[in-house]
């Protein structure tokens, strides 16, 4: 009986010890769940404001594209117009500008010359302007492919962000 006793004594220790590893386990477990729930907690929030940026980003690099886009727009329709005006002035002919440049006393004619030498300097000046809005319309293709080449950039990081936030860190 005595020895039986010291048997459930022996047993009951070892069970003690047991139930204190558990427990210390059990408590440790505990922490790191808390940890980890933190750091999902944390990773979460840094995911979610990246992705904010990232479709602010979006939003403003669209609202840009749209505005070149409508500059170009604008610039094609004024160098379709400059090149009309153009090809009108240089419809004149080299033989009526020469006949009527000869000089002479009429009146009519000086008025026609006169007619003639501000229509050359129109002329000058429109090619001028075409000129300029060939650059400017060349400048503007380089913005609007650069900005595409940005959008798509963050339209893919977006995406990217969208997977890596659905499958979780």
């Amino acid at each position: 009986m005595l020895v039986d006793h010291a048997a459930v004594l022996k047993e009951r220790d070892t069970l003690h010890q047991q139930l204190q590893a558990a427990q210390i386990a059990a408590a440790q477990h505990l922490e790191d769940a808390k940890a980890a729930q933190s750091i999902l907690s944390n990773s979460q929030k840094s995911w979610e404001l990246q992705a904010e940026s990232l479709k602010q980003e979006v939003a403003d690099l669209q609202s840009r594209y749209d505005s070149q886009s409508k500059q170009n727009d604008i610039l094609h329709r004024q160098l379709a117009s400059v090149t009309a005006q153009a090809a009108k002035i240089g419809e004149l002919s080299e033989t009526a500008v020469a006949a009527i440049e000869a000089p002479s006393n009429d009146s009519q004619v000086q008025e026609l010359q006169q007619v003639i030498q501000h229509i050359k300097r129109d002329a000058d000046l429109l090619r001028g302007q075409q000129e300029l809005l060939k650059r400017e319309n060349a400048r503007l293709h380089g913005d609007i492919r650069r900005l595409t080449s940005e959008l798509e950039l963050t339209r893919q990081r977006l995406s990217e962000v969208g997977i890596l936030f659905v499958a979780g860190p």
